[in-house]
């Protein structure tokens, strides 16, 4: 194990001891679990303090990893806490000049797909734009409105926050004959304008390939693919498919949605989906809803939504890694975001092996 100063020793150590109750539940999860050759309650109750003491968190991905089983390592695994520090630390590296970094260029929706259109890359137009006021910016027809002239439109896509990552503060809203549905609810215009003061844009919905609607309709399931602008070429780490279950119309593993890997070689999906189960992970085959096969299904357009993001990287160039986000349409791919704050979670999970050696030669 690391050595620590006795200082940080005797924090870590008084974060464990804090928290061996919840360290003990997790523990005796195993129980929840019918398969051969996995470790002991004891065994695993090791690993937890192991974990707990070396990085002071607990470990809630401990059976998304299947670090219950005997062949797993905890070393082979990376925490997000050391992970975050390293792609930070990378990602926000700054200008020549010391005096900015590139990140906005991501994070604000609104700059980024102004950023996309002039690479010429495929990405959903923003329709409309406010920013705390009293008028909204109709982006398309290069004018302004109000909010009640809003309540005329006839619209079908998305709210999103300007700043949102990761698949937060997006909302699915439609809006007809002087009335608004935000996530299939009824909400007032006044209700509106007062939950959503803030910079936010509206996106028209895209409708995606039907080879990927026939998996699941009900969400806009996107391909995640991780790049990274190492030694002056961008490099695919992985890429995965994220489907919506359920009546949930968000596809994020995080969210309640299916992660399905894809097979880099011939564009289709491999075996075994994973959905989020509290504490544990549930593995299936088939969609639960549709019932389509994951192994061997074929995705459209993937190489060419590959050779979409690693231009989109090195036309923005300077940020060292990348997630992003990729809907297939009939027509090819769209690029929906980029986040430079990207996790590990999914490729640790569908990988069924630590990453830790992997990606450690993007960090040298």
């Amino acid at each position: 194990m690391k050595r620590y100063n006795k200082s940080s020793l005797y924090i870590r150590l008084k974060f464990t001891i804090q928290n061996l109750n919840k360290i003990k539940k997790i523990a005796f999860l195993i129980k929840k679990i019918d398969e051969k050759d996995v470790k002991s309650v004891w065994q695993i109750y090791c690993d937890l303090i192991a974990w707990s003491v070396k990085y002071k968190t607990i470990n809630k991905f401990y059976y998304y990893f299947q670090l219950y089983k005997k062949d797993r390592k905890i070393a082979d695994y990376l925490p997000y806490s050391e992970f975050r520090i390293m792609r930070d630390g990378f990602n926000a590296k700054k200008s020549e000049n010391k005096k900015f970094n590139y990140l906005c260029l991501l994070r604000d929706k609104y700059l980024f797909e102004m950023i996309m259109q002039n690479l010429n890359i495929p990405t959903p137009r923003n329709s409309y734009y406010w920013n705390s006021c009293e008028e909204i910016k109709d982006l398309l027809n290069k004018k302004n409105i109000s909010f009640d002239e809003l309540l005329t439109k006839s619209f079908d896509g998305f709210l999103k926050s300007v700043s949102g990552e990761e698949g937060d503060g997006v909302f699915a809203i439609e809006i007809s004959n002087n009335k608004i549905l935000l996530d299939n609810k009824n909400i007032s215009l006044l209700n509106l304008k007062n939950q959503f003061n803030g910079s936010y844009i509206l996106q028209k919905r895209i409708i995606q390939h039907k080879q990927i609607a026939k998996i699941y309709s009900g969400s806009v399931n996107t391909i995640r693919i991780i790049t990274f602008f190492h030694k002056n070429k961008i490099e695919v780490f992985d890429s995965f498919l994220r489907i919506g279950v359920d009546g949930i119309n968000k596809d994020n593993l995080s969210q309640g949605g299916i992660l399905v890997a894809i097979d880099f070689k011939t564009a289709k999906l491999e075996e075994k989906g994973y959905i989020r189960n509290n504490l544990l992970l549930k593995t299936v085959t088939e969609h639960p809803d549709t019932k389509v096969s994951f192994d061997g299904y074929k995705i459209p357009f993937y190489t060419e939504a590959v050779d979409l993001v690693k231009k989109a990287h090195a036309g923005i160039g300077k940020i060292h890694s990348i997630g992003w986000d990729v809907a297939i349409t009939e027509s090819g791919p769209e690029l929906l975001e980029g986040n430079d704050n990207w996790s590990i979670l999914s490729p640790q999970t569908h990988r069924n092996y630590g990453i830790r050696k992997e990606i450690s030669k993007f960090y040298n």
